[in-house]
């Protein structure tokens, strides 16, 4: 488990938990450029057997809500085909 965090440096320094990490830290909480308007992480998920793909590729998921910004439901369904 610890190699999920740190990683083995085979690959890319650190684990992909640790890619999650950061990458949480980073978002939650930070300003939307534009906007008035603030990021949550809400959730992350794992997929069974997370690891590096490949150099510099990794797959995770996160959840981020942004209070005060909704989908325009004509402007998506314009585009449709």
């Amino acid at each position: 488990i610890e190699d999920l965090w740190l990683g083995t440096n085979e690959r890319w320094g650190f684990g992909t938990l640790g890619l999650i990490a950061q990458a949480i830290g980073r978002l939650h909480g930070a300003k939307v450029p534009g906007l008035d308007a603030t990021m949550r992480v809400t959730r992350q998920l794992c997929p069974a057997g997370i690891d590096w793909l490949d150099e510099k590729s990794a797959l995770a998921e996160l959840e981020i809500q942004i209070e005060g910004v909704g989908l325009d439901t004509e402007v998506f369904t314009d585009q449709l085909p």
